[in-house]
């Protein structure tokens, strides 16, 4: 196998390639460490990105709550009878 493109890295990591690609994907990696290592660094990249999504999601979460009038409140219940 030569060595994989960034598409075939992406569908690696994301799970996407068949169980016959993924066999010679892997036959590669074993025997190719600059690819190996290749994927380990793309494989953290992408772990601290998705981390750095997370928090950043979750700040702006919290500055919304925190900010008068940026969130539409809740309708009030209707008392039954």
């Amino acid at each position: 196998m030569r060595h994989p493109d960034w598409n075939a890295v992406a569908a690696y990591l994301d799970g996407r390639l068949s169980p016959r690609e993924r066999a010679g994907f892997l036959k590669h990696l074993l025997a190719c460490r600059d690819c190996r290592r290749d994927v380990e660094e793309l494989s953290y990249l992408r772990q601290a990105w998705e981390l750095a999504v997370d928090a950043q999601v979750i700040e702006r979460g919290r500055s919304l709550c925190k900010t008068p009038g940026r969130v539409t409140p809740l309708p009030a219940a209707k008392a039954h009878r």
